[in-house]
């Protein structure tokens, strides 16, 4: 067995003559040219967009709430998809926002910036669309951010958005109910059906 880092060659001698400041000018034009080039980088922040990971009909829900932008460098079109079994309850609203497609099944929305975005700029923009419903319903959202004409990001997500209109299991926990407590309460099925954030 060899072991190669022995055969590392050595710096040239005329490395050996580098100075701090001559490393930094390396680091600067380094950064330099690595900003010359777009790049995204973000994370789940939530699994699933409002309290309990579900809005009710009176609540709205935004993609900002799911998503968390780490880096934004030549940005200038986002794209976020909608997908889900039957979509029709749902409404949304956003300024600079604009339908790309629409089906029962997809929504496509996109965002157009006239300047390139940063992270806080690009957050911000999420944080404008607005998602409610009429009814209830259960849909994913992926975010995709894109610089035009020269290359897209892989697609952030999913993240779940469901609009829920009555009752549902993790808010009777998270407000401690028991059937005991119904009882004690003299709440009927209908009571607990009603029950609201």
């Amino acid at each position: 067995m060899k072991d190669n880092s022995y055969d590392l060659p050595l710096l040239p001698i005329s490395m050996a003559a580098l100075t701090v400041e001559g490393a930094n000018a390396i680091e600067e034009n380094l950064r330099y040219l690595i900003s010359l080039f777009p790049q995204f980088t973000g994370q789940i922040q939530s699994k699933a967009i409002g309290s309990l990971g579900y809005l009710q009909l009176n609540e709205s829900g935004t993609p900002e709430e799911g998503f968390f932008i780490e880096n934004a460098v030549w940005i200038n079109l986002l794209t976020i998809i909608v997908a889900g079994e039957d979509l029709s309850a749902l409404s949304w609203a956003g300024d600079g926002w604009a339908v790309e497609s629409s089906s029962a099944t997809e929504l496509r929305l996109s965002f157009e910036a006239s300047e390139y975005l940063d992270a806080t700029s690009t957050q911000a923009a999420l944080a404008s669309l607005l998602f409610t419903a009429t009814a209830g319903l259960d849909a994913t959202l992926a975010l995709i951010a894109s610089c035009k004409s020269v290359m897209t990001f892989d697609a952030l997500g999913p993240v779940d958005l469901r609009f829920r209109d009555g009752a549902t299991w993790a808010l009777i926990e998270s407000q401690g109910w028991t059937w005991n407590g119904f009882e004690n309460a003299g709440m009927t099925w209908e009571d607990v059906q009603n029950l609201r954030k």
